[in-house]
């Protein structure tokens, strides 16, 4: 990624190599391959990054870039922990996360469950009975989202969401299982 800067202010992110006209010069997007930073550079196109916050657990406002000798990156300046439990305003309730999330897991339940529902039909319709690998399967669908949900809600405050979502891995970086919030059983 690439920000374009005129007079001190970032103009224009480019994320990926295109056409940009900069002084009523059109540059070909070959520029962003050929070009060396230090030919870019004194054009007014710089490398760029940006501080990612991760939306699904917190409101910001305030971007702000910063312009250095060789480079620009992006931040959010606030950031705010969305609201664990759910707020009642005016009679109007928003969802805070534990009930986003447990919504979500309810939701994977159920979408998991659905692809073997035809085992279940089959038995109230002619008593033909459902495999115990069926059976237990579908079982251990319903433990890990009650385990998952439980889990959910026994958290204090965001960082104990985020951490359900963290995969845990060994001493060599190599994952040793699913993240909690993801720990759903394969069907075999």
């Amino acid at each position: 990624m690439w920000a374009i800067v005129k007079a001190d202010q970032v103009t224009q992110i480019i994320n990926s190599p295109r056409v940009v006209r900069i002084e009523d010069v059109n540059h070909p997007a070959a520029i962003f391959r050929s070009w060396s930073a230090s030919e870019l550079k004194d054009i007014g196109i710089y490398p760029y990054s940006e501080t990612r916050i991760d939306e699904r657990f917190h409101k910001h406002t305030n971007f702000s870039y910063t312009i250095g000798s060789d480079a620009v990156t992006g931040a959010w300046k606030t950031k705010t922990a969305k609201s664990m439990d759910d707020v009642t305003t005016d009679g109007i309730t928003a969802p805070g996360l534990k009930s986003v999330w447990v919504a979500n897991t309810k939701r994977t339940a159920k979408s998991l469950l659905s692809q073997t529902d035809w085992y279940v039909t089959r038995l109230a319709e002619k008593t033909t009975a459902i495999s115990s690998k069926v059976s237990t399967y579908r079982d251990k669908v319903r433990a890990a989202c009650d385990k998952i949900e439980t889990a959910i809600n026994a958290c204090s405050d965001v960082a104990a969401l985020e951490a359900m979502f963290v995969v845990p891995v060994d001493s060599d970086g190599k994952a040793t299982g699913n993240a909690p919030m993801h720990d759903w059983p394969i069907d075999e």
